[in-house]
């Protein structure tokens, strides 16, 4: 709430602001550098700093702190140019990443359980496949054992699923590598676990278009 000259530094104001030094923090604690090779700039380091230690970011509140709004339009342009600086890492995705590697299951990060998904549909769609081989073979060993009879019957569409699964194994396999290449930068965005998803079933359609396009006999 602005009172002429000055504001209010409310509990809003205060999550900003300690989310803006939380990815300062990170810019220098890894040396950061944006993509022509510049740092960030110092003053704006000293903005962000001088406004967190204005409002006792971290010490105990025990009376509402005020903020000139001209030193709050300056940490806010601090604020963007952090941003744009740090991109695409960004608050969001470094708690997405935090944790990874250490602690149990609960104890994961976002990132890293989904991470988890991502390997038990590559180990599903590697069994699919091992099982398809199994089919296979069970096919060329004509034996007077009844299974052998249901594997010649199973491998008659086994040439149709096998490039399916193979099509969602390669995806599953760049998406891992992908996810993996992001959480390493810190810049695993969690709300794009559904795009990520979606990968998988254009790479298994692509798979089976090579069915239609090689093949159309087995359609």
């Amino acid at each position: 709430m602005i009172h002429r000259t000055a504001l209010w530094a409310t509990l809003r104001e205060r999550s900003w602001i300690f989310q803006c030094f939380e990815l300062a923090d990170f810019v220098v604690k890894t040396g950061t550098r944006a993509g022509d090779g510049h740092a960030l700039t110092p003053d704006i380091l000293k903005v962000i700093k001088v406004t967190a230690g204005k409002i006792g970011l971290f010490e105990t509140a025990s009376e509402p702190v005020r903020i000139k709004a001209s030193e709050w339009t300056r940490f806010e342009l601090a604020y963007y140019a952090l941003v744009e600086f740090s991109s695409p890492v960004t608050v969001e995705t470094l708690r997405n990443t935090r944790n990874t590697g250490q602690g149990s299951f609960l104890e994961a990060s976002s990132a890293q359980k989904f991470t988890w998904l991502l390997w038990a549909l590559t180990l599903l769609f590697a069994a699919i496949v091992i099982a398809c081989g199994v089919v296979a073979t069970g096919a060329d060993n004509a034996t007077s054992r009844s299974w052998t009879a249901t594997a010649r019957v199973l491998n008659n569409y086994v040439p149709i699923i096998v490039p399916w699964v193979y099509g969602g194994l390669g995806a599953c396999a760049f998406l891992l590598r992908t996810a993996h290449n992001h959480i390493a930068e810190r810049s695993f965005d969690v709300r794009r676990k559904p795009e990520y998803l979606n990968r998988i079933l254009p790479g298994m359609v692509s798979g089976g278009a090579i069915v239609l396009l090689f093949n159309p006999s087995r359609l």
